[in-house]
């Protein structure tokens, strides 16, 4: 699957060819892109599901204080990929679709993908969701642009529901399906037609350079493929899927774990001085070494609220996973945390920064200015002039004001521990001109102007 390239996917030629859609590219008539194909569960190299409900108790002992007492830990954890597509599907596609043997056949570059496990036997787990960028991708491309073929997932899980899934799966019933949805930029074309007259060789220029622009900003994401599957486990002839642990004598087996990371300092403008922040996480290997993966918030991706992340190797889920944040700045200086421990079986990280924490302040000021006080002063233009600090420099936003104008808003960020400060210059009706001392602004979004 395609996640870094940019396609100019022609939404208009969408063709099916058995599971698989086929797009031309809108300049290039000899390019083709198809879609993913379908997710299936996870198998390893025995060829055994990659899935284990797995059920925890702990007991308490007069060893260690707390006899009598009883405490329950469940995991759901399975693997996901994508069906392999073979040589034969894509000379099929070539077959179906008349494509000669110099067409480009590539996959389409996905830019979103939705993923909602559901389960049948409460609502609970029906709100796990989980939602994929293509900047979220963890690992290098290869050659040809294709990315990952298989995602982990794990849940922590209720008492009565881990009860009720095993249940379900103990009966042959089933327990858990998982939608999906893969989106990708393609590019809508409309009717409109723009006309150029002149000089021919500039008309012919123009009319191609226009033809491409119109074409480029008509680019939409849209839905390319969505379907669902069953999570379907024989659990006879795979006992180890289901699995009861007594804490006190076995240890917990290691996992993959996806971890969920949230920032909205770009989404939210709230830190302008930000260029990208990465977000380290380690977890313990079953050989005692650390395991390492990491993630990165970008300035230049704004939209990008959320990713996951997903152990490539197996961690052990009886020691506590960690993760660090480093930012850096448009002033080249950059910021480390502490390694900070997460909760157990915990697999939300909030990377954004607290607001308690955050060095600057946003502010937007509605400025008003009574007019007959204007009038009354024989002043013609009023300016007001806010000066602050940012990144260490100062800065100056004006806002101008004649006899008719009374209110005018202003949005700035300045450093949050330093003043917003203003001060005024007039212009008067016989054309000499002065200036008022600084002055601070008290209020966070309200300011009356006193000339």
């Amino acid at each position: 699957m395609n996640l870094t390239g940019k396609s100019q996917a022609l939404w208009s030629t969408k063709r099916q060819v058995n599971d698989l859609y086929v797009f031309q590219d809108i300049f290039q008539k000899n390019k083709y892109y198809y879609s993913p194909s379908k997710l299936q569960l996870s198998l390893d190299a025995e060829g055994k599901p990659k899935f284990q409900l797995i059920s925890m108790r702990y007991t308490g002992t007069q060893l260690t204080g707390d006899r009598a007492e009883k405490r329950f830990t469940n995991l759901l954890q399975f693997s996901l990929a994508l069906t392999p597509i073979s040589n034969e599907d894509l000379q099929n596609i070539r077959t179906q679709l008349g494509l000669t043997a110099r067409a480009q056949l590539l996959p389409i570059a996905i830019q979103n993908m939705d993923i909602m496990i559901i389960s049948g036997v409460t609502e609970g787990l029906s709100e796990a969701k989980w939602r994929k960028r293509a900047s979220t991708q963890t690992e290098t491309a290869s050659d040809n642009g294709v990315f990952w073929n298989e995602r982990s997932f794990v849940l922590p899980l209720g008492n009565n529901e881990a009860q009720l899934l095993w249940d379900q799966y103990e009966n042959g019933r089933v327990a858990l399906s998982v939608n999906y949805a893969f989106y990708a930029p393609v590019v809508q074309v409309t009717d409109e037609q723009i006309s150029v007259v002149g000089d021919s060789v500039l008309v012919k220029k123009l009319t191609n350079k226009l033809g491409q622009i119109e074409r480029d900003t008509l680019e939409s994401n849209e839905l390319i493929k969505a379907d669902a599957i069953n999570i379907m486990v024989d659990v006879v002839k795979y006992p180890d899927a289901l699995k009861q642990i007594d804490i006190n004598e076995n240890s917990v087996p290691p996992a993959y774990p996806s971890v969920e990371v949230k920032c909205y300092d770009f989404a939210l403008a709230t830190r302008p001085d930000l260029a990208f922040k990465r977000v380290y996480i380690q977890g313990t290997s079953v050989n005692g070494q650390q395991v390492e993966e990491k993630i990165k918030f970008s300035s230049g991706e704004r939209d990008i609220t959320t990713q996951f992340v997903a152990f490539r190797y197996a961690v052990r889920m009886d020691l506590p996973i960690r993760y660090k944040i480093i930012e850096h700045t448009f002033d080249g200086s950059s910021h480390e945390s502490v390694w900070v421990m997460m909760p157990q079986l915990s697999n939300l990280i909030d990377a954004s920064t607290l607001q308690k924490k955050n060095p600057l302040k946003q502010r937007c000021i509605d400025v008003e200015l009574l007019p007959e006080v204007l009038a009354a002063k024989n002043i013609v233009e009023l300016k007001v002039h806010f000066t602050y600090k940012l990144y260490q420099k100062t800065q100056v936003q004006t806002l101008s004001f004649s006899a008719d104008e009374a209110l005018k808003s202003i949005c700035l960020t300045h450093e949050k521990e330093l003043p917003l400060q203003y001060y005024l210059t007039r212009k008067y009706a016989d054309g000499h001109q002065d200036k008022s001392l600084l002055r601070s602004v008290s209020t966070d979004d309200y300011l009356l102007l006193k000339p």
